[in-house]
């Protein structure tokens, strides 16, 4: 069954029915390729713009929490900008595959740390 359109030179749409309910349901996204070798510049955001480090022991938090996480994966951390309600990371894979993990753990971890130094744990996203 073809989705009606008016075409002007009256052909008719390959858009069907079930190829339009394809790409609304069972379409993923195509994991990002992260090859060891290259640099990334990534960010996270506070849900809503929302502050995340209120003070000094937030940022010396973080970092630490940056530290560990990155003593734990094959990541080269060049550079790192961190302001009140996001931060920036410059990345460089060692190998193949890791942006994803490194990411996951990182995030993972300041989250249930924060959580849990501002007594807040069950309340909702952080990030």
């Amino acid at each position: 069954m073809m989705c009606e359109s008016k075409q002007r030179d009256g052909a008719k749409s390959w858009l069907t029915r079930e190829v339009f309910l394809g790409y609304l349901i069972g379409m993923p996204r195509t994991a990002r390729q992260s090859l060891g070798g290259m640099i990334f510049h990534v960010l996270n955001r506070g849900n809503a713009r929302d502050r995340v480090f209120a003070d000094f022991a937030g940022y010396t938090a973080f970092e630490k929490d940056l530290a560990e996480t990155q003593a734990k994966a094959f990541v080269r951390i060049p550079s790192d900008c961190v302001m009140p309600n996001h931060w920036h990371l410059v990345l460089w894979l060692l190998k193949d595959g890791d942006l994803g993990c490194f990411m996951q753990k990182l995030t993972t971890t300041h989250v249930r740390r924060w959580h849990l130094h501002h007594d807040s744990v069950g309340t909702g996203h952080l990030y």
